[in-house]
Parts: structure tokens; C-alpha cells; sequence
């Protein structure tokens, strides 16, 4: 998922004193250039607020790369779109009555029977910057440092890393898909749309049937066990896999035992829903509980 590296990249440089300024502001977007769609889901202030700082942000992208601060922004933006609670563009608790940040730049103009909720980009920017900074120490922050220079950031097939040699990991933590109508551009799109990203370019595994998954999963375990130092450890979250009538823990291990690999543990956290995860596999679809399978590369 492209989105992962504009997500990830950011917070190994975080930027406690950014802020957004008011270049963006400038930018005229034009209307017409916009998806119906999202006209039906944005206050029309709101969105072109969101539309400006697209726009001023793939402009600078295009004349010579993003900034450290740049990236930053972006990234706050982009986890701000929609989420399940307030502080978010797009969320259930949305309080209309919020006025817009005051500015001498134009803005259109409301219906007056506009029932769309009016969010505050820069506000919804600004708190989830403190959020993410609010416990940032100097230590931490000269770990990241750290960090920043050896870190490999990669996109694409997790069967296949040649920019990973051979023996040089000593953990992997992963956590494989389940069997789902996953539609990566369905879930997608508004995030995909405002970095300028086209959905469809983005290849993604869609399985139905277990055989096939199992399938890849296998190939996607041979190339962990490439990468994986003799006598690390491979971790994998299978709590969440659905749907839960299958046996997980059972599936993955069936895959990790053909690359290789050797089983150690089945760790459950058991405290909640412990009674749940003695009856599967009866199990009820609603049960959230943790399950890591961890691994072992034998030397």
C-alpha cells in the first residue's frame, strides 16, 4: 500500500513546531475538477480548504519534492479524512456549528439549507499533531534520528524483497489478510484522491477460497525465512483474521511448516473474551480477542 510509506515516513521525523501557514490558502481550485462525490459528503468550505491544500501540496511535490515539514502536514491531513470519532473531516461526531478559521481569503459560499457539518481543516490538523508529539522527548527524538538513516522503506509484493539480504533480520512482526471482499479502491479512494494517487495502479491480493491463500501465504513465509537470520523469530498476528470459522492459527502454521519455519508458541491474551477462544471453533464473529503465532528459524 503506497499509503503506508506517506504514513509512516512522516513519523520518523515528526515536526512538533510545523504548522500549515497560509500558502495553501491561495490556491484557486476549481470546482468542476472535483467528484460529485465528494461534494456530497464535505461542507462546501471545508472541502475547499481540503482541495487548496491538495493542490498546494502536489504543486510543490511536482516542482521538486515534499519537505520534511510538507510531509508532515501531509500526513496529518491524510489520517484526518474520516474516522470513528470526533477530530476527524469526515466522522460521526461532527459539531456544525464550528466556525472556519478566520482569513482574508475567499471561500465559497453556503446554501442555506446546507445540512453538511463545517469542520476546521487547520484545527483538525493542528490536534492531531499534538496528539502524536504530545509525549516526544529528546530521547526519543534522537533515537528516531537514529533510526531514520537505516531504515528501508519498501513497497510491493511481500514475496519478493531483493532489497532485503539474505539472513539479515533477526524479527519480522507481520499479520497476514484473511478472506474478505476487500476492494482496495472502494476503502480507498478518498485517501488516494488527495495525494493524487491512481487506486487502480495499486496491485492487491484478493482471495476467496482458502487453497489460494494459502498458496501465497506460503510464498510470502519462503521469502520470510530468506530474509530471517538463523535462530530469529517470526511473529504473526492472526487475532483478526476472518472469518472466524476457519482455524487461523492452524492455516498459517500449515504454510510456515512448508517454508520452514519451526512453531514455538500460540500466545492468547486472555484477558478478554478467555471463555471465547476454549470454544472455537464455534467462536462468535463479534469476539475481538489477540492471537500471535510466533516462529522460530532453526539454526
Amino acid at each position: 500500500n503506497p499509503l503506508s510509506l506517506m504514513i509512516v515516513l512522516p513519523r520518523l521525523k515528526p515536526q512538533p513546531s510545523a504548522n500549515l501557514g497560509l500558502d495553501w490558502l491561495e490556491e484557486e481550485p476549481w470546482v468542476k475538477d472535483l467528484p460529485e462525490r465528494l461534494c456530497s459528503i464535505f461542507h462546501p468550505q471545508t472541502l475547499h480548504d481540503l482541495y487548496s491544500l491538495r493542490l498546494s501540496l502536489m504543486r510543490k511535490q511536482a516542482n521538486g519534492g515534499l519537505g520534511a515539514v510538507d510531509q508532515w502536514n501531509r500526513m496529518l491531513a491524510l489520517t484526518s479524512l474520516a474516522g470513528p470519532r470526533g477530530g476527524y473531516l469526515l466522522g460521526p461526531s461532527i459539531h456544525p456549528n464550528m466556525p472556519m478559521l478566520p482569513t482574508r481569503y475567499w471561500r465559497p459560499e453556503v446554501p442555506p439549507n446546507c445540512q453538511l457539518p463545517r469542520k476546521q481543516l487547520v484545527e483538525c490538523v493542528r490536534l492531531r499533531s499534538e496528539i502524536l508529539t504530545a509525549t516526544l522527548n529528546l530521547w526519543e527524538r534522537r533515537v528516531l534520528e537514529g533510526v531514520l538513516p537505516k531504515a528501508a522503506l519498501l513497497t510491493g509484493g511481500a514475496d519478493s524483497t531483493p532489497q532485503i539480504a539474505k539472513n539479515s533480520v533477526s524479527l519480522i512482526v507481520t499479520g497476514p489478510p484473511g478472506l474478505k471482499p476487500y476492494d482496495y479502491c472502494r476503502d480507498n479512494w478518498l485517501d488516494c484522491w488527495f495525494v493524487g494517487l491512481d487506486p487502480e495502479s495499486v496491485p492487491v491480493s484478493v482471495h476467496a477460497e482458502l487453497d489460494t491463500w494459502q498458496q501465497e501465504t506460503t510464498g510470502v513465509f519462503v521469502e520470510l525465512y530468506r530474509v530471517l537470520t538463523p535462530g530469529g523469530y517470526c511473529v504473526v498476528d492472526v487475532g483478526r483474521l476472518r472469518p472466524r470459522k476457519i482455524r487461523w492459527d492452524e492455516a498459517v502454521l500449515d504454510c510456515a511448516l512448508l517454508a520452514g519455519f519451526e512453531a514455538v508458541s500460540l500466545l492468547v491474551n486472555t484477558d478478554h473474551y478467555g471463555k471465547a477462544i476454549l470454544e472455537r471453533p464455534w467462536v462468535s464473529r463479534k469476539s475481538v480477542f489477540d492471537e500471535v503465532l510466533v516462529l522460530l528459524k532453526p539454526k
